[in-house]
């Protein structure tokens, strides 16, 4: 298994994996152990010297790390051993070079904080990546495509509503690195993705899944946002007046 380089033998491998699911559980963490190390290791080859088949394998990898994650996804402490395991993967897929994996790499992150923080508070380590979540789509100041990942937003807009609902107090928290407290990272998340999105050009799609973390929020920081308020209508209103003028 260490060996997996060529895309379709991991590919047939992830089959399996699929294959075999109930049974995955207590071979869970040699499994991502496995797969983690063969990630790091195929995401360092030359794709043109492959014709990109490495990429190709290292996204079979996440997707078989996904796999593991389904079939353990109620059993906390294999969750817990696994999220520490595959943290290496799931920061890169949130980068510019992981950016093949992002799906993978959100979908991931989505289910260890939906299954793995039902009765507690989420971990420092899965909080660092969401101001990461947040740039992916956002962007800098300034840039009028947003981020690299815009095109994620709905997907991640799911993943932010996990964090959301699971863990309140922790919006409230300032990161490692921050100014800002979480819930104010994700005022300047909306504003920044709705003006994006504003300047898209399109249907304007994404500003439903934009305006529904907005709804998370009411239903989720209740007494905890009454001063904000103001800045929350303050977006409604604004989006209300564009999609009126067009």
């Amino acid at each position: 298994m260490n060996e997996l380089d060529n895309e379709e033998v991991v590919a047939a491998f992830e089959n399996v994996m699929a294959s075999f699911q109930d049974n995955i559980g207590p071979f869970s963490v040699q499994i991502c152990e496995h797969l983690r190390d063969q990630y790091i290791r195929l995401i360092k080859n030359d794709a043109d010297d492959d014709d990109g088949e490495s990429i190709l394998a290292a996204v079979a990898s996440f997707t078989s790390i996904r796999r593991v994650l389904d079939a353990i996804q109620e059993d906390l402490n294999l969750l817990s051993q696994v999220e520490a395991i595959i943290y290496p993967c799931l920061l890169h897929s949130l980068t510019a070079d992981g950016l093949d994996s992002i799906e993978e790499g959100i979908d991931c992150i989505t289910m260890i904080v939906h299954y793995g923080y039902k009765t507690r508070s989420i971990s420092p380590t899965i909080w660092k990546l969401y101001p990461q979540l947040l740039y992916i789509c956002a962007g800098a100041d300034g840039d009028d495509e947003g981020g690299f990942g815009f095109e994620f937003v709905s997907q991640i807009a799911v993943t932010l509503k996990n964090y959301i609902s699971r863990d309140p107090e922790g919006m409230l928290a300032v990161g490692e690195g921050q100014d800002k407290n979480y819930l104010h990272l994700t005022y300047h998340f909306l504003k920044r993705c709705l003006e994006v999105n504003r300047n898209s050009g399109g249907a304007y799609i994404d500003g439903v899944s934009i305006m529904s973390l907005m709804v998370a929020i009411f239903e989720n920081m209740q007494g905890r946002i009454d001063a904000d308020i103001p800045t929350l209508l303050g977006f409604i209103l604004a989006e209300l007046e564009f999609l009126g003028s067009v």
